[in-house]
């Protein structure tokens, strides 16, 4: 039986211009890929050298022709992973924290985002001035729900420079008095900007989908727990969390690999490691089917509705993707091309599969019209039953197929996106060669790998609606 609940709103503020925004004004800690958007303006990618070509033997798809990754770890666990590019002069760094929404107990949400900031302005701030202006670089940090990153984009002039920087902030896990009030008033006004359409939304729906899974918090952290934060628990939780064990250095570039391993030995050795246990935290997706009713203040209204869906570690994860894609990603996927294209009852409508180490999810949500919610509703929720139910066509699967190829390929043109996809699957999968295994994944999976996965996954919805009223309206 589903357990209908009904919550009142006072003020959601919905507008088709947030529907694929909604993130932090600081930083895009929703995503790790949203970095590179703004990478472009200053450090365009390279058009002399890509690091992706066609094999002679397998025409029909591109392989990964990468630079080797070198990969160093210091005997206090700090790993790095160094991609030499010598004919890119922008060089990337990505420090990597296995250190993010899982990690943190329900009475240290924002923790990390804290402690992340603290490293930030260590790193971009000398004597009042921001130095990456100074030095023409693009530094950025975000939580996820699995990891915190600090990302530096700089040329290879001033590459050395940038790591030291960070080694220093690294290595001084105490966080003053000050340093923490800076960083309190400054965290405490983005959490009251942050709200209003998508962002808040999402993060209602996954508090409602993953109940007491560490994934229902949101990767802001809670207003209370920032404002009550002491400088003496930020430091423990420092000294914790971002230890070297936990740490991954990934750099791409126009870089010496023998140069990065002697500075990080002489700046990052003498770090003091601490080892944690991993906990097991038990999931039931049968048990979150649930309908959740907001009343907002807007005109138009949104419905949200939810699938599980493997981790990325799983076997299933390039079938569910395919899957996934195939329903919700582009204009011409099945939910665009039934209510968008077909029969005009949404303004915007998108799909989302997160890239999680546990438990993750596929999202459908549309803006529509406040009249218009029962019918999207209904005709979401039987598309995705139809496409469990009859599977995938051949021809569909090709076409969705190359998609993935193109955007994974693309992610992976510039040397921030080397460096992050590289540094994650060397963080949180079985290591750096893994990014590339991915590709492989996704050429060999069949027709019949995606429609057992749609079977497997594609049960049980979650549903989120927000509109004017709620859910007294005669449409259901």
């Amino acid at each position: 039986m589903r357990n209908t609940i009904v919550f009142s709103l006072a003020v959601i503020l919905l507008s088709s211009a947030l529907a694929f925004g909604g993130q932090n004004p600081q930083h895009s800690s929703t995503s790790p890929y949203e970095f590179t958007k703004k990478l472009n303006k200053v450090h365009p990618p390279a058009s002399t050298y890509t690091l992706y070509d066609q094999v002679k033997t397998d025409k029909k798809y591109p392989a990964v022709n990468s630079a080797p990754v070198r990969r160093y770890a210091l005997p206090n666990g700090m790993r790095i992973l160094v991609q030499e590019v010598p004919y890119d002069d922008v060089v990337a760094i990505e420090l990597l924290v296995h250190c993010g929404v899982f990690q943190e107990e329900s009475n240290l949400a924002g923790y990390t985002n804290f402690v992340l900031e603290t490293l930030l302005d260590r790193v971009t701030s000398e004597k009042g001035e921001d130095v990456a202006e100074i030095t023409g670089s693009v530094i950025d940090a975000g939580v996820t729900p699995d990891l915190a990153r600090l990302s530096i984009v700089t040329d290879s002039k001033h590459c050395a420079y940038w790591l030291e920087r960070l080694c220093l902030a690294l290595n001084n896990p105490v966080i003053g008095e000050k340093e923490a009030e800076n960083v309190r008033s400054r965290l405490l006004i983005s959490l009251k900007e942050r709200g209003g359409g998508f962002s808040e939304l999402y993060e209602i729906f996954l508090s409602q989908f993953y109940r007491y899974h560490p994934y229902k918090r949101s990767n802001f952290g809670s207003e209370a727990v920032v404002k009550k934060a002491s400088a003496q628990s930020l430091s423990a939780f420092m000294e914790r969390h971002f230890a070297p064990d936990h740490m991954l250095l990934s750099i791409s570039g126009k870089v010496s690999g023998a140069a990065v391993e002697t500075l990080a030995k002489k700046h990052l050795a003498g770090m003091t490691p601490h080892p944690d246990s991993v906990i097991a935290t038990q999931w039931e997706a049968q048990a979150q089917e649930k309908e959740m009713y907001l009343s907002s203040s807007a005109n138009m209204a949104w419905v949200l509705v939810g699938y599980p869906a493997p981790p990325m570690l799983s076997a299933d994860y390039a079938a569910m993707r395919l899957a996934t894609a195939a329903l919700g990603s582009g204009l011409s996927s099945r939910l665009w091309l039934e209510l968008r294209e077909k029969r005009g009852l949404a303004y915007e409508l998108a799909g989302r599969y997160p890239e999680l180490s546990g438990p993750s999810h596929f999202l459908c949500h549309a803006v529509c019209k406040a009249t218009s919610v029962g019918e999207v509703r209904r005709r979401m929720v039987a598309e995705v039953r139809k496409f469990r139910d009859e599977g995938i066509r051949e021809q569909e699967l090709e076409d969705t197929r190359n998609m993935l190829i193109g955007e994974y390929l693309l992610q992976r043109e510039t040397n921030a996106g080397r460096a992050l996809h590289t540094g994650m699957a060397e963080l949180l999968g079985p290591g750096y060669g893994a990014d590339s295994q991915y590709l492989q994944d996704l050429r060999r999976v069949t027709m019949a790998d995606v429609n057992r996965a749609a079977k497997k996954y594609l049960q049980d919805p979650c549903l989120l609606v927000a509109r004017p009223g709620g859910r007294f309206y005669l449409d259901w």
